[in-house]
């Protein structure tokens, strides 16, 4: 049984998870799980990490992913 973990998110992260959920035709939900599994194979993290990788990007980020085509 999977576990229900809940967490804010910044506007920027949730705006980029939409553009992927759209680019790949898949939920919001399947790419952050995507993400934090991809983010725990490469190290092992705690609870706060989690936090601090979930609010990592920053307005330029999702500028720059809007000009990717």
């Amino acid at each position: 049984m999977k576990k229900l973990v809940s967490f804010r998110i910044e506007e920027e992260t949730l705006l980029l998870l939409e553009m992927l959920a759209k680019e790949y035709d898949t939920t919001k939900v399947h790419i952050l799980e995507n993400a934090i599994k991809t983010y725990a194979n490469i190290k092992k993290f705690k609870k706060k990490d989690l936090m601090k990788f979930c609010g990592k990007l920053s307005k330029e980020d999702v500028k720059a992913f809007r000009n990717i085509k």
